[in-house]
């Protein structure tokens, strides 16, 4: 999550999950002058560049009374790509196919799919174990 963001973030956990205690990181994510990835620094209206984040871990059981993961964890998902978050991908995720292009920055990864021979033949699409929508869990 944006550095900026973090006070919203934790009240958004304590309203939310009820929590305790949360995993609270600095990181950094450095501007790569243009170069190809999934994801770049937070940059202002004013395009003013922050490079800070926060990774924000919760484990454990929540507190919540009547706490419904099914619900929590789209909103939390939603509430992470409104702040133009990324939710680390060791994580558990509800987010649809569309939800993670909109999280994640694809376009060089469409190129290069496109451009590499056999690419699409020999590999699946990095969201190819998402479920098709939210809510829904492939087993395994």
């Amino acid at each position: 999550m944006p550095i900026r963001y973090l006070k919203q973030s934790i009240v958004y956990f304590d309203e939310h999950f009820r929590l305790y205690p949360l995993w609270v990181s600095p990181m950094a994510i450095k501007d790569n002058g243009g170069q190809p990835g999934f994801v770049y620094p937070f940059r202002t209206e004013e395009d003013t560049v922050d490079e800070m984040y926060v990774d924000i871990g919760a484990f454990g059981t929540p507190g919540k009374e009547d706490f419904d993961n099914a619900v929590a964890l789209p909103l939390l998902e939603k509430f992470v790509i409104e702040h133009r978050g990324y939710q680390a991908l060791y994580a558990r995720t509800s987010m649809s196919r569309e939800d993670f292009r909109m999280m994640f920055d694809h376009a060089d990864y469409d190129l290069l799919r496109e451009r590499l021979p056999y690419c699409r033949q020999a590999f699946e699409r990095c969201t190819t174990r998402f479920p098709r929508k939210v809510g829904f869990r492939r087993s395994r």
